[in-house]
């Protein structure tokens, strides 16, 4: 047992705590995307408001954006062209870490790519 404020507290309560923290912590999903916007969306729509999604969408891509544009707690960008195994892959994940690092609100950060589903 351990003592909290002069409390005994079983670790089982010290794990819910923690779980409990943790769901109320804001988490950004990082993604990387070339076609196939909604599946995105649907990917957006699955997380509660706790998730931030920074999604970079290839240069190349002629999809409509405008339903991603208006969902909640999502940040678009389309700076680079990506090319299977190039550099600008690597840019635009780092763009995408830069851009959710500086708002100093998350304590996670997860790296997909669009056609994952969590």
């Amino acid at each position: 047992m351990e003592y909290y404020d002069g409390i005994k507290t079983s670790v089982s309560y010290q794990i819910v705590s923690q779980i409990k923290y943790i769901r109320t912590m804001k988490q950004a999903i990082l993604i990387t995307a070339y076609k196939d916007l909604d599946f995105l969306e649907k990917i957006v729509n699955f997380f509660d408001d706790d998730f931030s999604f920074f999604i970079h969408i290839d240069k190349k891509c002629k999809e409509n954006t405008t339903g991603l544009s208006q969902l909640k707690n999502v940040y678009l960008f389309s700076k680079y062209h990506i090319e299977w195994g190039g550099s600008n892959h690597l840019m635009a994940t780092l763009l995408l870490m830069r851009e959710a690092y500086r708002r100093n609100e998350y304590a996670y950060f997860h790296l997909i790519t669009g056609s994952d589903f969590p």
